[in-house]
């Protein structure tokens, strides 16, 4: 079972988007270039691209995945206690350690009018780049 699965499963308003995006790189595109090309939209507007850690991406993609929402909308509360949630989380944070220690940078950016799923509860955007690919991780929540 997938975070996605587990956060969405019985989720009262509420539904996590959480998608990983692979391209190639050769080393001479921009940052910018690269997260459209990974969405395959050539003209994606991207907000700032501000350089961050490994621990910075877990840190906020922990704290947005864990978010208990309210009485109206949000993941069922079980779901975060869940062992199965547990450890998709566990797997997720090991896969982005895995990618940034491949990475040569790692850069957090936004999407101010396009985005995959509308954000409403809490978004995120990352760009892993790497010698030969570039990888985005975007997720978010919406009702």
């Amino acid at each position: 079972m997938t975070i996605t699965d587990c956060l969405n499963q019985g989720g009262r308003n509420y539904s996590v988007f959480l998608q990983t995006y692979r391209i190639p790189h050769s080393g001479e595109a921009s940052s910018s270039r690269l997260v459209c090309d990974a969405l395959g939209k050539p003209s994606v507007v991207l907000g700032e691209f501000q350089q961050v850690t490994a621990a910075d991406v877990i840190s906020e993609v922990r704290g947005s995945l864990t978010y208990a929402g309210d009485s109206g909308a949000g993941p069922v509360p079980a779901a975060l206690q869940a062992s199965v949630f547990h450890e998709a989380m566990a797997a997720l944070t090991s896969q982005i350690n895995a990618t940034a220690q491949d990475s040569i940078m790692i850069e957090r950016f936004t999407l101010p009018e396009w985005h995959p799923a509308y954000p409403v509860f809490w978004d995120f955007a990352f760009l892993f780049t790497s010698p030969t690919e570039a990888i985005a991780l975007i997720g978010s929540s919406s009702d």
